[in-house]
């Protein structure tokens, strides 16, 4: 209860101020009590202003008035109402004239205790309507005056209700919209509506305590008490909405933005209503004008007419699964112009589980589906282009060993002196040399004609099951006197037991000579090759060459499986080669439905492992067969 609701004064308290500094000059025996009820003393001297501020603050502001001045008297009044909590109702008159001061009467006004109960319950629930509801509401009287402040109008402007109330509304509203606002409300003093939504006219932006500014909506609305105009105003700050809207254009523009770049539109098919609505680049692949009305039949009439039932087969399908799907089909615009495009959609269904409509989009892949009839013909003139080729290596290396083998006949023939002897020595290395330059050549053409079967799809394999610790002999004693030129010791590391291996045996020597040849060619003298034959946990038959040579760089390794490819070193350089050997051995053990592995490292040596599948050894048993190994080793020989 308020502490001015039962001082019992006969007579109201009168306060006379001076009109320019607003100081206390004189007061009456009620004010004297009032101030004493508002715990002030007399030489407090509190000014006009702060004395109001302080009997606002024992209720809330209900009333502000102004009465029109009279065109007889000079005579001002200005009357501002406040409830308190026990229902007391204050009254603070100031009045003042141009030239006498300024006089503040206070009037209070007790109800009856039988009318108490009541006046408390109606004033609860006022200030509880105000207080809880979610907007700013703010009231003013005909003067523009601000008689109402709820709490949410304090959150939102910053001000109390104390600091403002009294005050002009101007101070709410920025600079630039303070004398648009007053005709406005003016204006709508003169109109029959008693309530309007004002940002149907105009933007609206509210004023803080701080200085800032907010965008606001705000519905207006007008009442009349005994002669009086009030006007109410419901505020909203659209700070956060906006923002919101700001970000979803931004997205929307984004969406459309990417769509374009990426052409890709999206759409909606409404079943019930057959309505087909579509995004900017829907509408742009389909070559239509934005917003132009699609049903089915619109949609069916873009359709190529060769791929007509294909769409309409494609959409019951997915109506009757229930289940996303898509598929691509043709268009035809306007102008005559072909497209492809790719429809993706999911399908959408009704409490009852009825298709209701379908969500999907359209991807314009005319552009891409050229591409891939460009590949597809680049691809098949390549495949010609390298059949032709194979089939031309095949034949010149076929008419290239003939006149090879005579070559070598007759070199053969001179340099044994078969047929008599040759008087100079000199022609005899003549001989020889023309023997070793076509045995090379000859390495060569064998090389392309295996690699021109292969690729043009001629090779067959002639398989039967042999001893692949036989054939490493062979290929050992092929290879002993290269390898004793050389400096190096050549050596079989074989497991005991062995299977039977099943395969093209010249085709397996030749994976092993290839692979000896390059261990021989890249190891320095003083070195070691080793030929390794032994089945892996896995049941693989692995053949091995490993030598101590240079070794190769990691970064190098993927490439030497290509064909004519050979790392570029000083000691390549030194020896002549197609760079085919290992590309065959990686062809010949693909037919062999093997592989080969590469394991190096830069002066540490080469491993090389060709690994042939279980289902290629012959009646062989893991467990029977006896540990450890057999070796037979050729150390090295200088060559004279």
């Amino acid at each position: 209860m308020s502490k001015l609701s039962n001082l019992g004064l006969l007579t109201p308290p009168v306060f006379v101020f001076d009109q320019i500094g607003g100081g206390l000059l004189s007061l009456s025996a009620g004010g004297e009590a009032l101030l004493a009820a508002l715990g002030l003393a007399p030489d407090d001297r509190p000014s006009l202003s702060q004395l109001e501020q302080r009997i606002a603050a024992e209720g809330q502001l209900i009333a502000t008035s102004l009465p029109p001045s009279d065109s007889g008297s000079s005579m001002r009044e200005l009357r501002r109402t406040c409830l308190t909590p026990g229902g007391a109702t204050i009254s603070m008159v100031r009045m003042w004239s141009k030239s006498a001061e300024t006089v503040l009467v206070v009037e209070i006004s007790t109800p009856h205790p039988e009318e108490t109960s009541e006046v408390d319950v109606l004033r609860q629930r006022f200030a509880d309507l105000l207080d809880t509801a979610g907007d700013a509401i703010l009231s003013i009287d005909a003067e523009q005056n601000i008689v109402l402040f709820n709490r949410q109008a304090e959150t939102l402007f910053g001000f109390t209700s104390a600091e403002i109330l009294g005050r002009p509304l101007s101070l709410l509203l920025p600079h630039d919209m303070r004398e648009q606002h007053k005709a406005h409300v003016s204006s709508f003093k003169g109109e029959r509506q008693r309530s309007r939504l004002m940002s149907q006219r105009a933007e609206i932006r509210g004023l803080r305590k701080d200085g800032s500014s907010f965008p606001a909506e705000a519905s207006i609305a007008k009442f009349e008490f005994g002669g009086s105009v009030v006007y109410t105003a419901v505020v909203r700050d659209l700070s956060d909405r906006n923002k919101a809207l700001d970000y979803l254009r931004w997205s929307e523009q984004n969406l459309a933005r990417a769509q374009r770049i990426a052409r890709i539109g999206s759409w909606h098919w409404n079943l019930r209503a057959d309505i087909i609505t579509g995004s900017t680049e829907t509408y742009r692949i389909f070559g239509l004008p934005e917003g132009e009305p699609l049903d089915y039949a619109a949609f069916q009439r873009l359709v190529h007419p060769d791929d007509r039932l294909l769409v309409t087969a494609r959409f019951r399908k997915a109506f009757e699964a229930g289940e996303s799907c898509g598929f691509g089909h043709r268009i035809v615009l306007g102008d005559g112009a072909v497209r492809h495009v790719h429809l993706e959609m999911e399908i959408e269904r009704g409490d009852l589980g009825i298709a209701t409509g379908t969500t999907g989009t359209i991807q314009d892949v005319t552009s891409l589906r050229q591409i891939e009839i460009e590949l597809k013909h680049a691809k098949e003139e390549a495949e010609a282009a390298n059949r032709a080729k194979s089939e031309f290596l095949a034949n010149i290396s076929h008419e290239l060993r003939t006149p090879l083998n005579a070559i070598l006949g007759f070199s053969e023939i001179m340099s044994s002196d078969i047929l008599g002897t040759l008087d100079v020595d000199r022609y005899r290395e003549y001989a020889r040399d023309i023997h070793s330059s076509g045995e090379h050549l000859l390495e060569v053409v064998n090389d392309v004609l295996d690699l021109a079967r292969i690729e043009a799809g001629r090779t067959i394999l002639h398989e039967a099951a042999f001893a692949p610790e036989d054939m490493a002999l062979d290929c050992l004693h092929m290879m002993e006197e290269r390898a004793s030129a050389a400096g190096l010791r050549i050596e079989i590391d074989a497991d005991r037991g062995l299977p039977r291996l099943n395969g093209d045996e010249r085709f397996c020597k030749q994976i092993l000579i290839n692979l000896l040849s390059n261990a021989i060619k890249f190891t320095p003298a003083g070195g070691r090759v080793c030929i390794g034959l032994s089945v892996s946990p896995s049941n693989e038959f692995c053949l091995s060459v490993k030598d101590s040579g240079i070794g190769i760089a990691a970064d190098d390794i993927p490439r030497l499986m290509k064909p004519f490819v050979q790392i570029e070193s000083h000691l390549s350089r030194r020896f002549q080669g197609t760079g085919l050997g290992l590309s065959l051995c990686n062809e010949f053990m693909r037919l062999h439905d093997g592989t080969l592995s590469i394991e190096s490292k830069l002066g540490r040596g080469t491993v090389v492992t060709a690994r042939f599948p279980a289902p290629r050894l012959m009646g062989y048993d893991a467990d029977g067969a006896a540990p450890g190994s057999t070796r037979v080793s050729r150390p090295a020989r200088v060559a004279s």
